[in-house]
């Protein structure tokens, strides 16, 4: 004797029973590749600062990686001076990615003084230790943030007089 439904997930007639609004989400329910999901994810994250600042030291400590595993994997070969040569390439990639992420940094300060507005505007109705305890919170940070632009620009000052 057959029975109406069968024991297999996929029997339409299961399906059906489970609830109509179910079977009308799965239906609608359109399942992207894995190379659009991979591309739609990176463009997500590639649009904030964060996201931006979080890829490039991906690729900084890759490179940071890469020196050591070169130095590691082939320290017994014959020609150690062109393993070192490309070690300290890769640390200079990953220097060089160093101060890139710095340059993000850069006029990091100037949202903290947004912030500080928008506390300001929003928590009035607050206690009062709520409000100073955020509005201090918010100018420590824009300190930390102006002493490291500060930090910053004179590091690239020094730079260009040194190459000028």
């Amino acid at each position: 004797m057959e029975s109406e439904i069968s024991d297999k997930p996929s029997s339409p007639k299961l399906i059906k029973q489970i609830s109509p609004a179910v079977v009308a989400k799965v239906e609608e329910k359109k399942f992207k590749s894995l190379d659009q999901t991979i591309t739609d994810n990176f463009m997500k994250i590639s649009t904030t600062y964060e996201g931006r600042d979080k890829i490039v030291k991906f690729f900084q400590y890759l490179a940071k990686f890469m020196s050591w595993h070169v130095l590691r994997d082939n320290r017994d070969s014959p020609a150690p001076k062109d393993l070192m040569e490309q070690s300290l390439l890769y640390l200079s990639i990953s220097r060089q990615l160093y101060d890139a992420r710095s340059i993000f940094r850069l006029f990091k300060s100037l949202f903290e003084i947004k912030r500080i507005q928008i506390i300001l505007k929003c928590i009035k109705d607050t206690d009062q230790f709520t409000l100073i305890t955020n509005v201090v919170s918010r100018s420590c940070y824009f300190m930390h943030w102006l002493f490291d632009n500060i930090y910053i620009l004179t590091k690239i000052m020094n730079v260009q007089i040194k190459n000028g």
